[in-house]
């Protein structure tokens, strides 16, 4: 085996999380949605890498931020269970004003081929995966009470993969295409495909604390951090 299949080996070994295995995935999941192969919904757990790169993504920690907002600022105050509805481009790498532009576009298409050959970062919070060009956005994160234990989270993250979103431009709901359920017509290419990615983790302090907090008055509630 090259050296770097033999990296990957141990990589995945000793952390769980190959972005050779992320990669390839993301290439099937192109692959099935172009040719409309395979069926119209996927659901990926923790244990596969595309997961990981996604719980790490620039997208969730905006969300994770915009969750603990309280609700006079137009946040989620840490409300259970909460939906929230994703940005227009992952922002993989930041371009400051070129942000939300066909720029970014070309930078996060670069990023994907360059993960797609080998180059991706080792670890799933680097920037160099296939996150920003194969999802292009999330459609919306859902947050409840986890099942494994009273202080867990249950996260899930959907992305629709669609013409629409292929050819949407920058920043807007505008696309040069329509999405298309498979289902409307018997053949052609790149029909709707549903991602779901779930996974769990454990609750920030500051939902444990407005947890608490219901069963106090709202003059003797704390602060959330």
């Amino acid at each position: 085996l090259p050296h770097y299949q033999l990296w990957e080996m141990f990589l995945y070994w000793r952390t769980g999380h190959s972005p050779m295995a992320a990669a390839n995935l993301s290439k099937i999941m192109g692959y099935i949605w172009l040719f409309q192969l395979g069926q119209e919904e996927y659901h990926f757990g923790p244990e596969h890498s595309l997961t990981q790169e996604v719980m790490s993504s620039p997208n969730l920690a905006r969300f994770r931020v915009h969750w603990a907002k309280p609700k006079e600022m137009r946040g989620g105050g840490y409300q259970l269970p909460y939906w929230w509805w994703g940005d227009w481009i992952e922002d993989t790498i930041d371009l400051g004003r070129y942000d939300d532009t066909d720029l970014e576009i070309i930078a996060h298409n670069v990023i994907m081929f360059l993960a797609m050959w080998g180059h991706g970062s080792l670890g799933p919070e680097g920037p160099i995966n296939t996150v920003g060009g194969l999802l292009g956005s999330l459609d919306y994160v859902h947050v409840e009470d986890g099942e494994t234990g009273t202080y867990m989270l249950k996260m899930e993250a959907t992305n629709t993969m669609g013409k629409g979103s292929l050819a949407r431009r920058p920043g807007t709901d505008e696309s040069l295409w329509k999405d298309e359920q498979r289902s409307d017509r018997a053949w052609g290419w790149g029909g709707n495909i549903e991602l779901y990615f779930h996974w769990e983790e454990p609750k920030p302090v500051g939902c444990c604390i407005a947890l608490l907090q219901r069963y106090f008055p709202p003059e003797e509630r704390l602060p959330l951090p």
